[in-house]
Parts: structure tokens; C-alpha cells; sequence
């Protein structure tokens, strides 16, 4: 559905962190691919990943990649990453 309209979906922060928190990093690549210019990656977004136990090191890497500068590492997403 993602790939046919996504133009007509709205990504919001909330949408990006389900997809995290629940390890599916197929839809966060097609996210990134379809509509990588209305995503801002936010230190949630990073802290939701990282909850995720399934898939959380290469969804953190996929996110951290995208954001570049705009999430700053402070202590407690470490914390979150670690605590997993």
C-alpha cells in the first residue's frame, strides 16, 4: 500500500516509531526510500528502536545513518540502547 500511495501518506513521528519499536526494518527502509526528505529522526524514534529486541542494532543504525547530526547521543538513549 506504502509503495503505491506514498505520496498520499502522512509519516509522522508516531508512524516512524511503531515501525522501530516494533523491529520492522522493512518498512522503515521503504519509508526512508519513498519519503526520506519529511523524516526527521528524533531522539523518541532512536530510544524506540532500541526497545525493540528483535531487530534493535540494525534499526539504530539505519535511523543514526538518516539523521546525521540532527539527534544528539545524551545519556539516556545510551542508556536505552545499553539497557537492551
Amino acid at each position: 500500500m506504502l509503495e503505491k500511495h506514498a505520496d498520499d501518506v502522512k509519516i509522522t513521528e508516531e508512524v516512524v516509531k511503531a515501525a522501530a519499536g516494533n523491529g520492522l526494518k522493512v518498512i522503515i527502509q521503504l519509508l526512508f526510500e519513498k519519503r526520506s526528505n519529511d523524516i526527521k529522526i528524533t531522539e523518541e524514534m532512536v530510544k524506540a528502536a532500541a526497545g525493540n529486541r528483535s531487530n534493535e542494532k540494525t534499526i539504530i543504525q539505519l535511523l543514526l545513518k538518516k539523521c546525521n547530526d540532527d539527534v544528539k547521543i545524551i545519556k539516556k538513549v545510551v542508556k536505552a540502547v545499553v539497557g537492551n
